[in-house]
């Protein structure tokens, strides 16, 4: 198991490293991003679209539940905070996103779905101070 250590002393930082690792994925990777509310998981995952050559603007989908944007893979974001059964996991369209062997699945606050999954990438990202975090990726 690899286990990567990053402190990310900004925004853009942030956005920097997770853009470098989104440049090996070649289709089927899923990240689970644990965090605080505040982290900075969805910046994370501007990142991870910057490195994938997706041009929308990533938002975080907590209302949504999930976003799909398009490039050189397909990013399916979903953010699983409000979800608190299976039942409502199905409904989320996670399989969906499973299925596609050119895309990536990103999860927000993962806890129910993580039993789903064999091998995640797993980014856990902890507040350091106002600008601080570090981020920590184990595939």
């Amino acid at each position: 198991m690899e286990k990567i250590s990053y402190i990310s002393r900004s925004e853009k930082q942030t956005i920097e490293f997770a853009s470098s690792i989104s440049k090996s994925f070649t289709g089927g990777e899923v990240l689970l991003l644990e965090g605080d509310i505040g982290a900075g998981k969805t910046r994370f995952t501007k990142g991870l679209a910057k490195g994938l050559k997706i041009k929308e603007a990533v938002t975080s989908p907590t209302f949504t539940i999930m976003q799909i944007y398009s490039g050189r893979l397909n990013l399916y974001h979903l953010d699983m905070y409000r979800i608190q059964s299976e039942s409502e996991l199905i409904e989320t369209g996670i399989y969906e996103a499973l299925d596609d062997k050119n895309g990536i699945t990103v999860i927000e606050w993962p806890q129910i779905a993580k039993a789903l999954f064999d091998s995640p990438i797993n980014v856990s990202i902890k507040i350091i101070d106002k600008n601080t975090r570090e981020i920590t990726v184990t595939k």
